[in-house]
């Protein structure tokens, strides 16, 4: 597949019977996980990046879809690998680490693992709470792209603008997976920046706190953005990742 069509989904076989399913940000698209897919698939693990409804290359394509069809497309894409695969495990970017959290949360045949690249529970902009008003007096919002390190631009393919509205689906999302972190289960490797501008340590510390789960690990990085695995501390986000995953071996 051509890089320019990552944003529709892709699968990259490894040579072990365990799989990465990775789930993608809000508004963003497949191709943003494919350095961490790639650098798994390295390592020998199939990398699942599956295309969640709506979320193409134009703002307009993301209008008339829910939360509830964005999990739904997941789940069911993620029943299909757990079936496929002796070991699988759910790698989730901002919002995607939400749903990540939430299919731990509610499937019957859980994850043997979850890792969270700064999971979307609490929102630092609070207009995001204020959806009925915000998408009244701001019905569109634009954003210029942040110039990333070595090229990784490429696999930003997301539109840079969104209808508010969908604010309200995330926040959704959110709350969903935060009203039962005490369900979380599986063994996780959160990662937690610094210095993130979407999202605050409030929901990550609730899940420490409450989560049964008895592998609970927390990576802190210093200094970088929300999007970790384009951003220059990718690689240290990386080999964190595979160690993690290498203890789950047994």
């Amino acid at each position: 597949m051509e890089t320019k069509d990552l944003w529709k989904g892709f699968t990259l076989e490894g040579s072990k019977d365990e799989a990465v399913f990775l789930i993608h940000g809000f508004t963003g698209t497949c191709a943003e996980l494919y350095p961490p897919a790639e650098f798994l698939n390295k390592a020998g693990y199939t990398a699942i990046v599956f295309f969640m409804v709506g979320n193409k290359t134009k703002a307009d394509d993301l209008k008339g879809t829910t939360d509830k069809d964005w999990i739904n497309s997941i789940l069911i894409a993620c029943r299909k690998a757990r079936t496929q695969y002796k070991k699988l495990y759910v790698l989730g970017l901002s919002m995607g680490g939400a749903i990540a959290l939430i299919i731990d949360e509610e499937e019957k045949v859980k994850p043997d693992g979850l890792i969270l690249y700064e999971p979307c529970l609490t929102i630092k902009n609070k207009a995001a709470y204020f959806n009925k008003i915000l998408k009244v007096l701001v019905p569109m919002i634009s954003f210029k792209p942040t110039p990333l390190p070595d090229n990784m631009d490429i696999y930003l393919q997301n539109p840079n603008s969104y209808y508010s509205s969908a604010l309200e689906s995330l926040v959704k999302i959110s709350r969903r997976a935060l009203k039962k972190l005490n369900k979380v289960s599986a063994p996780f490797l959160c990662f937690d920046s610094l210095t993130d501008e979407m999202i605050t340590f409030k929901g990550i510390k609730n899940l420490l706190k409450v989560s049964p789960s008895q592998n609970k690990n927390l990576h802190i990085i210093n200094d970088s953005e929300h999007m970790i695995q384009v951003q220059s501390h990718r690689q240290e986000v990386f080999d964190t990742t595979l160690g993690f995953l290498n203890t789950l071996k047994n």
